[in-house]
């Protein structure tokens, strides 16, 4: 017996050195958390530590006057990003994001941030 587990120590050792992906964890955002920002255009970037598949992924936008408001969302620069486009008034706002990444599991997050009054 103790022959047996001598030989099969490799194989075993090899199994519990593989290695296993990571979920998708925002890494960078624009708006940043808790920013103060001008009313207007607001452009959405996300980054994430790993590939997402962005047709399965979703943003939403809750903010003064309103429940949330799902953005059309885009592949960015790479495949781990995150882009949209809103309009904002003055107000306290929350980004709700849902990805889902490369190993097949979802990740979800929230970044709020406000729009300052001119």
């Amino acid at each position: 017996m103790p022959r047996l587990l001598k030989l099969m120590s490799p194989l075993l050792l090899s199994l519990a050195a593989t290695p296993c992906f990571a979920h998708a964890v925002l890494v960078d955002s624009m708006p940043a958390p808790n920013a103060h920002l001008p009313a207007g255009a607001l452009a959405v970037k996300f980054r994430y530590n790993s590939r997402i598949d962005v047709s399965r992924s979703k943003l939403t936008l809750s903010g003064p006057g309103g429940g949330p408001a799902r953005l059309a969302v885009h592949r960015g620069d790479t495949d781990a990003m995150l882009v949209a486009d809103a309009t904002v008034v003055p107000g306290a706002y929350t980004l709700r994001w849902q990805v889902l990444a490369l190993d097949g599991h979802i990740t979800r997050g929230s970044v709020p941030f406000s729009v300052d009054a001119p």
